[in-house]
């Protein structure tokens, strides 16, 4: 009688533990940032890098589900809240034999948006991998800036975008024998 009286006892705290214990876990989870209703859904227009005004600005779309898509080089990845205005994207592009490469470029970087909500910041990091697999290059930090892409009103035809910085096309290369 003793034996299942304790083993009743056990049994009951026990219970009572998970029952106690599953609302601090829920909460938990609750509280993790999560791309639902994040600052960063939405196109956006990229300054890919801060330091020079050389190469055209991609369009990218971060949507709700976690995805990122470069619209210009066609490249795709994911992202994830880490705060309610900060994320951290990685996305891929994988190149086949262009101008002679074969691989694939990683760039990985956290992104935090201002109190606007139509404007971000971030430093960045390339990796180029060879088909094979061999790490070729991983570049320094690369400031970039990110601006909300904005509808244009009907009427609003004539006037340039806010949103797209002026750049300078790169020189077109020469061909060598």
């Amino acid at each position: 009688m003793r034996r299942t009286m304790l083993s009743l006892a056990t049994v009951v705290t026990l219970v009572a533990a998970i029952l106690l214990g599953r609302p601090l876990l829920d909460t938990a989870a609750q509280d993790a940032p999560t791309t639902t209703g994040h600052p960063l859904v939405g196109t956006w227009v990229i300054d890919n890098d801060t330091t020079t005004d050389t190469g055209a600005p991609p369009v990218a779309v971060f949507t709700s589900d976690g995805t990122f898509t470069d619209a210009n080089a066609g490249f795709s990845g994911v992202w994830e809240a880490t705060s309610p205005t900060g994320a951290v994207m990685s996305f891929v592009g994988i190149l086949d034999n262009q101008d002679g490469f074969s691989g694939y470029i990683a760039l990985t970087g956290p992104i935090e948006i201002d109190a606007t909500g139509d404007a971000w910041d971030s430093t960045y990091q390339v990796m180029t991998v060879a088909a094979d697999g061999t790490v070729l290059e991983t570049s320094p930090p690369v400031p970039s800036h990110g601006e909300r892409l904005q509808v244009i009103p009907v009427d609003g035809l004539g006037t340039a975008l806010q949103e797209v910085p002026v750049w300078y096309p790169s020189p077109a290369a020469t061909p060598t024998s």
